[in-house]
């Protein structure tokens, strides 16, 4: 998963999440929608859980990572609402996230204010580090932590029914072998088997 500076304070803690790569040139049948909603893990060293695992199919060194730590709530909505006036901004993020991620999300002088004294300007401050939060990680976990592997051979270079090498005859290939990779969600095993079937009853045929 893409892995930002560890964040050891904030380790143990999940959530659900809104995970976007703002400067990916994702490829056209994820153009439309280049965000993933789905549970966020904070761990010793880094970010993991199935919304940083999806994203980091597509992430690549010195990328941005926007996540948004409150989707379905206004953040905005909550600072403008008369009955918040005489609330912090901590506190009310505090009622609806984890207090350690609450007080590492916001800036500290204005959380700690009257909502009803904020500016504008200050309020749009809090509301991007709610659900416009930028960070750029350092990089990803190794082999032993991946929960599938990007890359392999070309599928040009197989017969696509029959998954027959077109550069070796007689040589079938199948599953991770060839450079396909498909989100969590059991995408990678329905391939692997679906792969070994149509080689399996090709070699028999």
């Amino acid at each position: 998963s893409p892995a930002a500076d560890a964040t050891p304070t904030l380790a143990g803690i999940s959530l659900p999440v809104r995970i976007s790569l703002p400067e990916a040139g994702l490829p056209p049948a994820l153009a439309r929608d280049p965000v993933w909603q789905d549970d966020l893990l904070f761990t010793h060293e880094g970010l993991s859980g199935p919304a940083a695992l999806k994203a980091s199919l597509f992430w690549e060194p010195g990328m941005a990572v926007q996540v948004d730590f409150l989707p379905g709530t206004s953040f905005r909505a909550l600072l403008d609402d008369p009955q918040s006036g005489r609330r912090s901004p901590l506190a009310l993020l505090r009622q609806r996230l984890p207090q350690r991620l609450a007080e590492t999300l916001l800036p500290p002088e204005p959380a700690r204010r009257r909502a009803a004294e904020l500016s504008r300007a200050a309020r749009e401050t809090l509301c991007a580090a709610v659900h416009a939060r930028r960070f750029q990680p350092c990089g990803v976990a190794d082999f032993r932590k991946a929960e599938v592997c990007g890359g392999g051979i070309d599928v040009r270079e197989v017969e696509p029914r029959r998954l027959e090498s077109r550069l070796v005859p007689g040589l079938f290939l199948v599953g991770e072998l060839l450079d396909v990779t498909g989100l969590l969600g059991g995408y990678n095993l329905h391939w692997a088997w679906a792969s070994g079937m149509a080689a399996g009853r090709a070699v028999l045929s």
